[in-house]
């Protein structure tokens, strides 16, 4: 598949239809529709771009076995999200009948903001306790009791992962930045400080589930997703479940709290580069997107160009023979994301260089 401005174009314009709902179907010419596909596929967001194309006349849609495809793939994302959030809330309640309450980051509490919550890639279901070596042990030993063959367990980071009835479940004690020093010194604080406060409670299909404060996902939607860009794996739905969450709840935040603690993490240039995306690709109101003020429109197209060509290149090294060598697994990895890091420095060139330093500080201990 070659990328080309033409089919971004498409594929942006549909992404757009697919969220806010307006569809000018005029731009919609001598779309390659195998390449739009796989573009959505790539950025995690089918579901969206599916959406708007049925909104397409007949004569413009995608050949009929193509579209098919398409909706074939929304079915199973929708099955994936009801058996997900299913198990979420019996977890949840599982674990506070236990004496171990729990939030639930990111993921399916980020889909509730979407036009059709069901339509956003369920993936991972991912519950942090409270950031207390107790309250994560004790979640470790109760989720044991349904999966004894617990996975990625990292005791220093207080993280381990599960498969339940066929869902990867991550129980979290701890919140980490990875992206300059500043976040990983005052996130401690930051989260102590929103942790104290009590959960958001979201009436969700399945019943009551707890989720972390506004002000908390505010911040840490963000950061988890400026780490996934810094390493090469963020994707269009990161980004959608950010804007949808300040589109949806950004009244709910303290704008004066939310600058200060940007600011005190170094991270006020990022959130505006990235504001700007959204207003000028997204289709955010710019008078919805908090502190959005113009200074990161300069370099917001190099950092959503970084975006989708590190997804493009991610996909095509996951379509690669697996190496018989770890090392030589590790080396291939690498090279393959040179370019985005590349791309990175340009736009972020500090937090590059941090990001970099972590991964190969982290590579030589595997």
């Amino acid at each position: 598949m070659r990328l080309n401005s033409e089919d971004t174009e498409i594929f942006f314009t549909l992404f757009r239809a697919g969220i806010w709902g307006n569809l000018d179907s005029s731009k919609i010419h001598k779309a390659h529709w195998e390449t739009i596909f796989q573009l959505a596929n790539e950025q995690g967001v089918p579901g969206i771009v599916t959406d708007a194309v049925a909104k397409l006349p007949t004569n413009l849609r995608p050949p009929k076995p193509l579209f098919a495809s398409m909706l074939l793939t929304v079915k199973c994302i929708e099955d994936d999200n009801r058996k997900a959030i299913n198990i979420a809330g019996k977890l949840q309640w599982y674990l506070h009948k236990q004496g171990c309450d729990t939030v639930i980051l990111k993921g399916l509490g980020m889909a509730r903001n979407y036009p059709n919550p069901e339509h956003r890639i369920a993936g991972d279901i991912d519950l942090l306790t409270d950031l207390s070596s107790e309250a994560f042990d004790k979640g470790r030993k109760l989720l044991l009791k349904i999966d004894p063959n617990e996975t990625d367990v990292d005791l220093k980071r207080k993280h381990s992962a599960y498969s339940i009835n066929g869902q990867m479940v991550e129980l979290h004690g701890s919140i980490s930045g990875g992206v300059n020093p500043y976040i990983d010194r005052y996130m401690k604080d930051f989260c102590d400080r929103e942790f104290s406060k009590p959960p958001v409670e979201w009436n969700s299909p399945i019943g009551m589930l707890h989720l972390p404060t506004y002000q908390f996902d505010a911040i840490y939607i963000f950061a988890h997703f400026f780490r996934h860009f810094m390493g090469a794996a963020c994707g269009m739905r990161q980004l959608c479940d950010w804007m949808l969450f300040i589109y949806q709840h950004g009244n709910k935040v303290n704008v004066d709290l939310l600058r200060k603690d940007l600011e005190r993490m170094r991270l006020i240039k990022a959130w505006q580069v990235f504001a700007s995306i959204t207003v000028r690709y997204m289709g955010m109101p710019k008078e919805k997107m908090l502190l959005y003020d113009g200074t990161g429109d300069k370099k917001c197209e190099a950092a959503i160009l970084a975006v989708i060509n590190a997804n493009h290149q991610l996909s095509n090294l996951r379509r690669k023979k697996q190496l018989s060598s770890s090392v030589l697994q590790h080396v291939s990895s690498f090279c393959y994301l040179l370019p985005t890091y590349y791309r990175n420095l340009q736009v972020f060139p500090k937090e590059t260089l941090y990001s970099l330093k972590k991964y190969i500080s982290f590579r030589l201990h595997v």
